[in-house]
């Protein structure tokens, strides 16, 4: 009951963030859509996509006979929702390294405390260290590539990012309807103006896409062919 109290929250919030968004946008111009919401907008649903992508992780381990990881686990995230980011950090590396599920979430928050510090460029370099890793499975190494891009957005080469992107698009990727909006406000911000309204386009046709990334994309799509 307690967890489907959190994900009711969880989905009220994600809600009334993007109708605010969605409203907003019918006012901003193309100039201030990226500067206002860009990294907001993916970052909260890619937030949402992260806690699914932990619980998913949760299950997919004997808990019973990690009680000890679990306690640790929650003790490294008690330290980082106190903002003891140095100490979180290093609770985060040592659960790290055992390996696991567990190890896995941990690599992947102690990423995220890079963004809460405000060294993006790191928590992107993080973030491609765990897409890199071939033991991982393909679904969370794939979820760390965007993260990555998303973190490395203002600081990494723009063909870098198109490269990591190009592999994350496919009909068959879990993640592909948020690298695609990344896709195209890559674009954008590189100066291919066509070619991110075009991109926008498509996404905001695609049925099999979020509606707050529709939304989103249709908007951009407007604005950009004016």
């Amino acid at each position: 009951m307690a967890k489907d109290k959190k994900k009711d929250e969880i989905d009220y919030a994600n809600e009334a963030f993007l109708r605010e968004v969605d409203e907003d946008l019918r006012h901003e111009r193309q100039a201030e859509l990226w500067k206002k919401y860009g990294n907001t907008i993916i970052g909260a649903a890619l937030t949402i996509v992260l806690i699914v992508a932990g619980y998913q992780g949760w299950k997919a381990y004997d808990l019973s006979s990690r009680q000890g990881m679990s306690e640790q686990f929650v003790a490294a995230s008690t330290l980082a929702g106190q903002k003891k980011f140095d100490e979180a950090k290093l609770a985060f590396a040592a659960l790290a390294s055992e390996g696991g599920g567990y190890g896995l979430l941990a690599r992947l928050h102690e990423a995220a405390l890079m963004v809460e510090k405000g060294d993006p460029q790191g928590a992107a370099a993080a973030y491609f260290e765990i897409a890199d890793n071939t033991s991982i499975a393909e679904v969370y190494r794939n979820l760390a590539a965007t993260m990555g891009v998303l973190n490395g957005f203002d600081s990494l080469p723009v063909e870098s990012l198109r490269a990591r992107l190009s592999s994350l698009t496919g009909e068959t990727n879990p993640w592909r309807h948020g690298a695609r909006e990344l896709q195209a406000l890559l674009e954008n911000k590189s100066g291919e103006r066509s070619k991110a309204q075009e991109l926008f386009d498509q996404l905001a046709k695609d049925a099999t896409a979020p509606q707050g990334i529709r939304t989103r994309a249709a908007e951009m799509a407007s604005v950009l062919g004016q």
